[in-house]
């Protein structure tokens, strides 16, 4: 049977002018990440991304430890996150600080949480995104559409003992 690796991006640019570009932390993480595969002997059949920034800078690291290239990756829309700033509108209108302290960190948190949860449970709706279910529905389209015209799913390789977990990377403050 094959194995599927699921790796969220690296650590992002949070606080910053644009969040969506990896911190040196996480581009620190995502080489890591491919040096331990490639430690290992991994080696991967096909690679799917989200269309974001961070996703590409994540991808190129994992490549770059591995000692390959970037080149051959599917991006994918639909592994892409929410408007983050959109969902915390609904429930704090006002622009938020830039987060400089724990404190605020936490804040910023508390009110992405309390905006997804109000948007899941069909309370909220963020400008520009679609309504949850919506969402769900699309998510589930895309889905049924790329099982009927997507490729034929290729045969698993051979065996592998399992990876071990990678060593643990600082993920310092939030």
């Amino acid at each position: 049977m094959g194995s599927l690796y699921l790796v969220r991006h690296g650590q992002a640019s949070f606080g910053a002018d644009d969040y969506d570009h990896l911190s040196d932390l996480g581009r620190r993480q995502s080489v890591r990440l491919g040096a331990y595969w490639r430690e290992r002997g991994m080696a991967f059949d096909a690679v799917i991304t989200g269309t974001l920034k961070r996703h590409r800078q994540t991808w190129e690291g994992i490549a770059e430890g591995l000692g390959i290239g970037p080149e051959d990756v599917l991006p994918w829309p639909g592994l892409n996150e929410y408007d983050s700033e959109a969902i915390i509108a609904t429930v704090h209108p006002a622009k938020l600080a830039k987060p400089d302290s724990p404190e605020m960190y936490r804040h910023h948190f508390r009110l992405l949480r309390d905006g997804l949860g109000a948007w899941m449970q069909g309370k909220t709706q963020p400008a520009g995104m679609p309504s949850y279910v919506e969402q769900m529905l699309i998510d589930k389209l895309e889905n049924k559409l790329s099982d009927e015209v997507g490729a034929p799913i290729p045969e698993p390789p051979a065996e592998k003992e399992p990876p071990k977990p990678p060593p643990s990377v600082d993920a310092g403050s939030p």
